[in-house]
């Protein structure tokens, strides 16, 4: 009996040592998570370093003292050993190479430990300028919502907003962010049908006849459309597949004179009025967009989708439309001058009293298309896709456009001069 009770002790404190050999590592690896396990952690290293530095000079001193007498005895015949000159030449040769050896050692660990002090010091400095863009963000958002009797701070807005266009130029890693924050400024804030921000109030009521007139933009919102259309760009600040969301913002009147929106979300936006002069809107979808009298002269729409976006009245003089998409969209009164709109799409278009003088049509397809009173004149038409002998008669100036052979002599045209 007394025999099983030792046995059943000796296993009960074997298994007890067990499990405190399993718990110490956990505990020793979250008592070096707490800041005095980290200072003694270090404390500790530093004395180690220490140690080992002594160490190794130590041996190095050894290896100079030792090494050399050894090395000659191995490596000599006995006739030289003979001659102690010989010898002591032959010694001290070798200590001088294997001092340059250790110098070079101790030379390359200086360097690496330079290197990660330097590297922990960039590192340092790197946390504290992001804490400082941390604070600079967080205040910038501060002023965007900034109110005054209720209504729309702008002063302190437009400097929340120059604010956070410094901080998009300084930090690469926060410009996407930044700018998806102003973009959603503008969802916000332009909304359609709502109240006007008015600087002037109307001087009088506008009558039956004349066209409506555009309210002025907000001045935050037309400072936020600013930064973002001349925002730096490229993969370090952009990154696939971001894209300028400004859909169904009301931005009428908005100047937005070279700005770039390449591959922008601009569906159902309403830019009655806009300046788009030489504006970049490559890839851009306008589908359903409002851009009554907007100007768009010299701008660039390629590949853009316009499909039943109202364009009555706009102008798009030397425009680049190619490979646009203006399926179904109103062109009432749009002029077109020496656009290229080689390949688009303007099927189901409304071009009812728009001006083509010497635009080019090459290739577009204008199935459906209306041409009731548009102006033709030196329009480029060689190779338009689904045209047909009615649409272009109802058309003026249409003798004077430019036809492929074969569709000149169905229109009853004589030959161009050679």
């Amino acid at each position: 009996m007394e025999s099983a009770r030792v046995k059943e002790r000796l296993k009960q404190w074997l298994s007890e040592s067990r499990e405190s050999l399993r718990q110490k590592p956990t505990a020793f690896s979250e008592w070096a998570d707490t800041p005095d396990g980290k200072a003694q952690s270090g404390r500790l290293l530093s004395v180690l370093g220490f140690i080992a530095v002594l160490a190794l000079i130590g041996v190095s001193i050894a290896a100079l003292y030792y090494f050399p007498s050894w090395y000659v005895n191995q490596s000599v015949g006995p006739q030289v050993l003979k001659a102690p000159v010989r010898a002591f030449e032959l010694e001290n040769e070798t200590r001088k190479t294997l001092t340059q050896i250790i110098l070079g050692i101790f030379g390359l660990l200086v360097l690496y430990f330079t290197w990660r002090r330097v590297k922990a010091g960039d590192k340092t400095a790197a946390v504290a300028e992001q804490g400082h863009l941390t604070d600079r963000y967080t205040k910038a958002i501060e002023q965007l919502g900034k109110l005054e009797n209720g209504q729309p701070n702008i002063e302190v807005r437009l400097g929340g907003i120059y604010a956070l266009e410094r901080i998009a130029y300084d930090s690469p890693r926060d410009h996407q962010t930044i700018m998806e924050v102003l973009c959603a400024y503008i969802r916000r804030n332009a909304v359609p049908l709502s109240a006007p921000f008015l600087t002037e109030p109307p001087t009088a009521e506008p009558s039956d006849d004349a066209p409506p007139s555009i309210e002025k933009l907000r001045f935050d919102i037309q400072a936020v459309l600013t930064v973002i259309s001349r925002r730096q760009r490229g993969f370090r600040r952009e990154k696939k597949p971001f894209r300028i969301d400004l859909s169904g913002t009301d931005l009428s009147g908005a100047d937005l004179s070279e700005a770039h929106l390449e591959r922008a979300d601009l569906n159902e936006a309403h830019l009655g009025g806009a300046i788009l002069y030489r504006a970049h809107l490559e890839g851009a979808d306008l589908s359903h967009a409002y851009l009554e009298r907007a100007s768009l002269n010299s701008a660039h729409l390629e590949g853009a989708n316009l499909s039943n976006a109202d364009l009555e009245g706009a102008r798009l003089i030397t425009a680049n439309l190619e490979m646009a998409d203006l399926s179904g969209a109103n062109l009432d009164q749009a002029v077109f001058y020496k656009a290229q709109m080689e390949g688009a799409d303007l099927s189901g278009a409304n071009l009812n009293r728009a001006i083509l003088f010497n635009a080019h049509l090459e290739r577009a397809v204008l199935s459906g298309a209306i041409l009731d009173r548009a102006h033709l004149g030196g329009a480029h038409l060689e190779g338009a896709l689904k045209l047909n002998i009615d649409q272009v008669k109802s058309a003026k100036d249409w003798e004077s456009a430019h036809y492929s052979p074969d569709f000149r002599r169905e229109l009853g045209l004589p030959d161009p001069p050679a």
